[in-house]
């Protein structure tokens, strides 16, 4: 297991980029099981919570849904859950719990 002696919280994506060029840097994905599943050679943290990816944005040409966002946002996001007949929606009800 890794000992970890740095934690990064880009603001960009750019930025966070630049910190992945390392091989010792990994991004943080949730924590829960991160104890046992950091591996020896990371020393580095990456939090992408100031990036951006939690937003759901849409313009004449569709929908952009960022990497971060919960699955509960999609279903409460109007627009979003009705187009399609609501295909979306019907998936993310069956994804998992509200905690996944």
């Amino acid at each position: 297991m890794g000992k970890i002696t740095a934690f990064y919280m880009p603001e960009t994506l750019s930025e966070a980029q630049e910190l992945l060029k390392s091989e010792e840097n990994m991004i943080l994905g949730g924590g829960t099981s991160l104890a046992k599943t950091i591996p020896a050679n990371i020393s580095g943290l990456i939090s992408l919570k100031k990036v951006g990816l939690d937003k759901i944005e849409s313009d004449e040409n569709g929908f952009q849904i960022g990497a971060k966002v919960r699955v509960q946002e999609v279903l409460k996001h109007k627009e979003l859950a009705d187009k399609f007949n609501g295909i979306l929606a019907k998936a993310c009800r069956n994804i998992g719990g509200s905690q996944t």
